[in-house]
């Protein structure tokens, strides 16, 4: 299943159907080696190529259909880690952004027989009469072996300037004494739907939370621009096949197919993708069936001038009996004069107009009568224009309005409020202000609404009730319960619209940042050099956020493995240039990194994400789980790749902190200074937040306007840093502090000061002392509602003082973490498996154990 990294929750409309469609699209071609340049059939060969969003899952070497229209991604290769098996339909975008709004599709025979079965090859079919009138990438596998093998052939074709996708799956063998059983069975393509709530009940589906797994009758979600409608045959077949002497392989198809010959049977099925329009969709199924359908229609427009509303969802919802709510049935969107039109089955339906332009309406309804066989009914809907929510949102501290984020919970019966994909798939509702005083336009309703600007804040929470007609006002004073003196909140590598998958504005990547409590945002967009200092609101913000360029090289942008942050970025260079040249050496980590050096001999190189994915060590192979001197041996052989910080903790993959660790003191024990940093590589606004993790760097003003950059390179340099999503440590030994270095004042001991602490939506059960990356003192605790968890204040108590024994011929390296166990809400948006909890861990300080001066 997709894992978003990063991966949250949205809501959405389900129609689940039953479509039943034969010998379509047919004949397949023959297998082709060859690769299409330019036609709709290709293999990816850049990022660009993929779908785009938090939900896309493809990768460099996966193959994609393409026709200007929509874009499906089709996995080549395996992602056991993901549940994804090479022949995998992964994604579906709609142009021109080409957001994913699909979680993965299988197809019943690959579902029911591949799981035994070899994958053999996947290739791009020729154009039919070498024309690019369609496309098609055809995936094969194989059953057992000789007489018995069987061979499974899925090929997923798409004409130029459709829609609809055609997939068909042929079995291919000698059988012997195979049978088809006529059975009526629902079909089983495999279906997983990362974002589909709430489920249309009367058709008797079960999820568990926002997965979707087959047997399924049929489907259709929405996600972004794009609605997506599988459209399948019924039925079973029945097979039986001997593999090897004593070993008999039975599996069951649930589809009805054709025989075409006696060792070929085809299954054909359709993957149809609408532009926000399940509309589109279900005509398609009633036309395509040829069963009775109605039809209702009406204008949707503004009730006090009558313009039209363009682009406004239209949610259809059927009734058993008139007068009873009813479920949702299907949905579409007006066209530009305003005007929607959707097929029904016979029946009762109410049309209700609901924006999605944030423009506040309280969504008209109305009801229509019992629509029969042919009959069309038209239901105008006025939208009436309500007052804004009005904001003001106050620092304690100064009593200066302040950047904030304003999250609104619907609370039932009002509806989700979806504010796009800028904001991840999970977390639609959070609105991130600029000024502390302003407005939004929010649809009326019940809201529980929560204020928040990053960790060193308490939250504001309250209920609010938004009125169509009334003066709506919401008022947050927030106060800082965190002391962070001395240090300054660095985000590293945060992206924009720039980043193939980033999903922000300049603009809108300031404010955010601004609005989660960063203090210092570094840019990393592939291959640009993004600077935010000349967007519109950067004067605005200016007291609460410095801007600084950097850029990322991602090497699997080019089919490698490593992703590089290089930062800060001079001005007045050809940056561009320079990185098409760092990109041209993507199959040798080692020489893009020789080549940063030589192209910034002054900046900070840092390796991101070391151990994800497409993580630098992961595809060298080091294994954090092996044993240290197995880990040990392996970095003695592995090519020094040039690097001054490793990215331990990134994004929603923080909970791998240990992993991350436990590289950095390997690294350090093979000789390699590297600092250990985190970073949120942000790619959206909120479920993709900025700050979490974020980086504290020592600085000798807490005034943004006036840090000096110079002092922050330095200091990130030398390792005076924390990394954190929620507490904060302040670390010292034998008076040292975090990156300098400490002599014991007896020999064969060192005294600790320790203080923690973490705001009241963070809590804190768990505090170690390492020692060259080896606990020395875990500390468990109960959870405290005081803000300041180690000493604990209301017992008066002081500062932690820990004695411990060293051994005096060795040099050490101290840090400290700190853990919580709740999720890090309201402040994330993430959930379920991509939820944050509480983590933070400081830079080194450096233990001359051998007295000479140094620390080796």
């Amino acid at each position: 299943m997709k894992q978003n990294r990063n991966r949250r929750r949205q809501y959405g409309w389900a129609l689940w159907t039953i479509i039943s469609l034969n010998g379509l699209f047919a004949g397949a071609g023959e297998l082709t080696t060859a690769e299409s340049a330019d036609g709709i059939a290709r293999m990816a060969r850049h990022r660009s190529m993929l779908c785009r969003g938090d939900w896309a899952d493809g990768r460099l070497g996966d193959y994609i259909l393409d026709n200007g229209v929509v874009r499906i991604v089709i996995a080549a290769t395996e992602r056991p880690a993901r549940g994804i098996q090479a022949g995998d339909l992964i994604d579906v975008g709609v142009g021109p952004d080409y957001l994913d709004c699909l979680t993965r599709y299988r197809p019943a025979a690959k579902s029911r027989i591949a799981l035994g079965a070899r994958f053999r090859s996947i290739h791009v079919l020729p154009e039919p009469n070498g024309t690019a009138e369609a496309g098609a990438v055809r995936c094969e596998y194989a059953l057992g072996d000789g007489a018995d093998a069987i061979r499974i052939q899925i090929t997923y074709r798409l004409p130029k300037s459709a829609r609809a996708v055609s997939v068909e799956t042929r079995l291919i063998g000698d059988w012997g004494e195979a049978t088809v059983e006529s059975m009526s069975l629902d079909w089983a393509d495999e279906i997983q739907w990362g974002i589909l709530v709430p489920l249309v009940p009367t058709l008797g589906f079960a999820a568990a939370g926002s997965k979707m797994v087959g047997p399924v009758a049929g489907g259709i979600t929405l996600a972004d621009d794009a609605c997506v409608g599988v459209t399948p045959t019924t039925g079973t077949l029945g097979m039986e096949t001997t593999q090897g002497r004593d070993r008999v392989f039975r599996s069951t198809i649930w589809k009805l197919g054709r025989w075409e010959s006696k060792n070929v049977f085809a299954i054909d099925g359709w993957l149809v993708v609408g532009d926000r329009s399940f509309s589109r969709i279900t005509d398609f199924w009633l036309e395509s069936r040829q069963l009775p359908w109605a039809e209702l229609s009406g204008r949707v427009f503004d009730a006090e001038t009558e313009a039209p509303v363009a682009g406004c969802p239209v949610r259809i919802r059927r009734q058993d009996a008139p007068g009873e709510e009813g479920v949702d049935y299907t949905w579409t969107v007006t066209d530009g004069d305003g005007r929607y039109r959707v097929k029904t089955p016979p029946g009762i339906y109410t049309p209700w107009a609901i924006p999605q332009d944030r423009r506040a309406s309280t969504g008209a309804r109305s009801t229509a009568g019992v629509l029969k066989s042919g009959e069309k009914a038209t239901i105008d809907l006025p939208l009436f224009e309500s007052k804004p929510l009005t904001y003001r949102i106050v620092d304690q501290a100064t009593g200066q309005p302040c950047p904030a984020k304003i999250t609104l919970t619907p609370i039932a019966p009002t509806l989700p409020i979806d504010l796009g994909p800028a904001r991840s798939a999970r977390a639609r509702n959070a609105y991130c202000v600029a000024d502390g005083v302003g407005e939004i336009a929010v649809a009326p309703g019940r809201y529980h609404v929560t204020v928040t600007r990053g960790i060193e804040y308490e939250a504001v929470e309250t209920n609010l009730t938004v009125k169509p007609l009334a003066k709506n006002h919401l008022y947050a004073l927030l106060k800082r319960s965190m002391d962070t003196t001395g240090y300054v909140s660095v985000d590293l590598g945060a992206q924009t619209r720039a980043s193939y998958d980033g999903l922000v504005s300049n603009t809108d990547r300031l404010i955010t940042a601004a609005a989660e409590g960063v203090e210092v945002i570094v840019t990393g967009d592939d291959g640009v050099a993004t600077d935010l200092s000349g967007v519109s609101m950067a004067q605005t913000l200016a007291p609460w956020i410095r801007t600084v360029k950097g850029k990322r090289i991602r090497l699997s942008n080019q089919g490698g493995a490593g992703d590089f942050l290089v930062f800060p970025l001079e001005s007045g260079r050809d940056h561009a240039a320079l990185s098409r040249e760092e990109y041209a050496l993507a199959s040798d980590a080692v020489k893009v990194s020789e080549a940063l050096r030589k192209h910034y001999p002054k900046a900070l190189i840092q390796l991101c994400d070391p151990l994800g994915d497409d993580g630098f060590f992961t595809g060298a192979g080091y294994d954090p789980k092996a044993r240290m001197a197995e880990r040990a041996a392996w970095l003695a052989k592995t090519p020094p790749v040039d690097f001054d910080l490793l990215e331990i903790g990134h994004g929603a993959n923080f909970g791998d902190w240990n992993d991350g660790m436990r590289l950095w003191h390997d690294l350090r024990a093979a000789g390699r200074a590297i600092v250990p940093v985190g970073g949120s590589g942000s790619v959206g606004s909120a479920g993709t937040e900025i700050g979490y993790p974020r980086l504290y760097v020592a600085s000798s003003t807490d005034d943004p306007a006036k840090v000096s950059l110079d002092e922050i390179v330095q200091n990130i340099r030398a390792g005076r840093v924390l990394i954190t999503n929620g507490p904060f440590i302040r670390l010292k030994v034998e008076g040292k502090e975090l990156g300098q270095i400490a002599q014991p004042a007896i020999k064969d001991r060192l005294d600790l000061e320790l203080n923690v602490q973490r705001s009241p939506v963070s809590d804190v059960n768990r505090i170690t002392i390492l020692r060259d990356g080896l606990p020395l003192r875990p500390m468990n605790m109960a959870p405290t509602q005081y803000v300041t968890v180690f000493p604990d204040v209301a017992r008066e108590e002081s500062p932690l003082f820990y004695t411990m024994m060293m051994n005096p011929e060795t040099d050490s390296l101290i840090t400290a973490t700190a853990e919580g166990i709740e999720n890090l809400s309201p402040l994330s948006n993430r959930r379920g498996d991509q939820a944050m909890t509480p983590f933070c861990m400081t830079g080194p300080i450096y233990v001359d154990g051998d007295g000479d001066g140094q620390f080796n």
